[in-house]
């Protein structure tokens, strides 16, 4: 009968001592915290995650859809936001002309030339080109006197290719020397995977570049201020010359918007319906292109506040609605992928100062002054340098229901063992 009892009370003091560490488990670690719209619900799960809403976010994300590459660039910080094929060998096509540009720009800054000079447009300058090559309406003649800054605005608005050679020749003094100052600037910029040909960017199989190639170019481009002012503007008057009255040049860009060109007639007679308006907010530059070999490009520079975002398409091929209208993939890439950078770089901003204020509020300016005025840790539950925060409030607040369940297993058991002690020594065995 004593044996009996005896086990009987050992089972009882290792079973309590069993259930200590299944109280002892802290409530928040045990299970996440849901929080409701009046605070923390105590022992509730949050939801799993729905994969169809993960879908929908993939969705969003944008698509390279038929592109051949695409990038997307914080300017300020030079970090990518998004890209596809990044790296992929691709032709340019006239964003070529963003390099002829930028080291006319350097050449005008060095004091080599001056945007003011007024230059002749060559014969060697036309007769480079192929009959197909793209012009200002009402080509510039042999002979015509413009502006190195007007020869800038026909190459960089309106792609004229004659401008291109006549700026690389004033320069260069010849157009393949000129081609090779292209390729050693674009050897600086740590363009790699970059070759040029010609200062136009009329096809060329030798002539190609990547994505990242071409960012890298522009973002050098727009540290100059002539650069940017000419991408950057929609529509341009070059003066009367000595061979012709004005000419009204209009952007090639389309996120500038649908203008109004009915009056040059450069764009009638094309047979297809294309829709030009594409107007994005904020945009401002910089050079589209397009070849059948390189397909529809579009290097772009867009500006909202003080985030600037840069995106290059490259490969677009046009997509045909159901009304027939011929929509131009490099612009529809290009929107999408400027909404998700502005996007981005909102949340990303409203993060950071959500985390600013975080730490504003778990440390109080007047305690941080005199830290013989802080309160002791506890008192109404709260600690004194955490501004109530939850995760302070389980450990230093008041006692939770578990941690009560733990004290009364410990003394229960510790109970147990003590009068199974007294009863051990009570009825040893007596020597007699």
């Amino acid at each position: 009968m004593k044996r009996n009892v005896l086990i009987i009370f050992l089972a009882l003091a290792v079973l309590v001592s069993y259930t200590m560490p299944v109280c002892s488990a802290a409530p928040d670690a045990a299970m996440p915290t849901v929080v409701g719209p009046d605070g923390p619900i105590e022992g509730m799960s949050p939801p799993e995650p729905d994969p169809e809403e993960d879908e929908e976010e993939e969705e969003d994300a944008p698509r390279a859809g038929s592109v051949k590459a695409e990038l997307l660039v914080d300017y300020t910080t030079g970090e990518p936001i998004y890209e596809f094929s990044a790296d992929k060998l691709v032709y340019p096509a006239s964003t070529t002309k963003i390099m002829m540009a930028l080291l006319v720009c350097e050449a005008a800054e060095r004091g080599d030339i001056a945007l003011d000079d007024e230059v002749a447009m060559t014969d060697t300058a036309i007769d480079a080109l192929p009959y197909d090559a793209s012009t200002v309406y009402y080509q510039i003649q042999p002979g015509e006197y413009l502006t190195v800054e007007d020869y800038l605005y026909c190459a960089m608005l309106e792609s004229d290719c004659p401008s291109c050679n006549l700026l690389a020749e004033y320069v260069s003094g010849d157009t393949d020397l000129f081609v090779e100052l292209m390729n050693d600037r674009a050897e600086e910029l740590g363009c790699t995977d970059t070759h040029f040909v010609n200062p136009s960017g009329y096809h060329d199989d030798d002539q190609y570049t990547t994505a990242r190639n071409m960012y890298l170019i522009t973002a050098e481009a727009l540290r100059h201020e002539e650069f940017r002012k000419v991408v950057g503007t929609p529509q341009y008057t070059v003066p009367e010359t000595n061979y012709h009255s004005e000419r009204h040049l209009f952007s090639t860009n389309r996120l500038y918007g649908a203008m109004d060109i009915s009056n040059e007639g450069y764009y009638e007679g094309y047979g297809t319906s294309y829709s030009y308006d594409y107007y994005y907010e904020g945009a401002s530059g910089v050079k589209t292109g397009t070849t059948s070999a390189a397909g529809s490009c579009l290097v772009a520079y867009a500006v909202r506040g003080d985030m600037e975002l840069i995106t290059v398409v490259m490969g677009g091929s046009p997509s045909v609605s159901e009304s027939g209208e011929v929509g131009l993939t490099q612009y529809v890439e290009t929107v999408r992928l400027f909404d998700l950078g502005f996007r981005t770089l909102v949340e990303k901003e409203a993060k950071k100062q959500e985390q600013e204020q975080k730490g504003q509020d778990q440390s109080d300016p007047e305690q941080s002054e005199d830290p013989g005025k802080q309160e002791p840790s506890g008192k109404d539950g709260k600690d004194g340098g955490n501004g109530g925060n939850s995760g302070g409030n389980a450990d230093r607040g008041l006692p939770s229901i578990e941690k009560i369940l733990l004290v009364a297993a410990a003394a229960v058991a510790a109970a147990l063992i003590v009068v199974v002690l007294i009863y051990i020594a009570a009825n040893r065995p007596r020597k007699r």
